[in-house]
């Protein structure tokens, strides 16, 4: 069997994600450490004339550590835990294995759970409709091609229609 996706990248997308998060975690502390200071201790200590200087200060770091939490999560956090939740759910969910006929790849890229894929196109005993033996299997995007020629019988494992390994019988 030809796996996809190997042990060691699953460890590291676990790994990616848990570290993104204490790296947020930890300016948001800063970040905080620092508002409390800006907003609390200059008025004991300056006077009343600069006070509209510290409100300003405070508004803008928030609106700065607003925009930094909102492109950190839309951008590079949402891929990593899209990844890490794939691996989760390939290593308890349940698999199904076919074995078909392969026809040709589907390059038009399609979105499944925050990821994107291309399709191996199988001619396949169908799962639930018996007159479509059509069968597309997704392939995450970054991932190589198997290498098949039209005609050439595969055994397919999959989870939730993402190839998780492949042998040619």
């Amino acid at each position: 069997m030809n796996y996809v996706f190997s042990s060691q990248e699953k460890e590291q997308a676990r790994r990616q994600k848990r570290n993104l998060l204490l790296l947020y975690f930890g300016i948001l502390a800063v970040f905080l450490a620092i508002v409390l200071c800006v907003m609390f201790i200059p008025p004991r200590e300056v006077s009343r004339q600069y006070e509209p200087l510290f409100i300003i200060i405070n508004i803008t770091l928030t609106a700065l550590m607003g925009g930094f939490t909102l492109f950190f999560f839309a951008l590079k956090f949402r891929l990593v835990r899209h990844y890490a939740k794939l691996f989760r759910d390939i290593d308890s969910g349940l698999k199904d294995e076919t074995t078909g006929v392969f026809v040709e790849y589907d390059p038009a890229l399609t979105s499944k759970d925050g990821l994107t894929f291309y399709s191996l196109v199988l001619d396949a005993v169908p799962l639930r409709r018996e007159d479509i033996s059509i069968r597309k299997v997704l392939i995450e995007h970054s991932r190589p091609k198997p290498e098949l020629i039209s005609g050439q019988g595969v055994k397919v494992i999959t989870h939730a229609n993402i190839l998780v390994a492949w042998e040619v019988v």
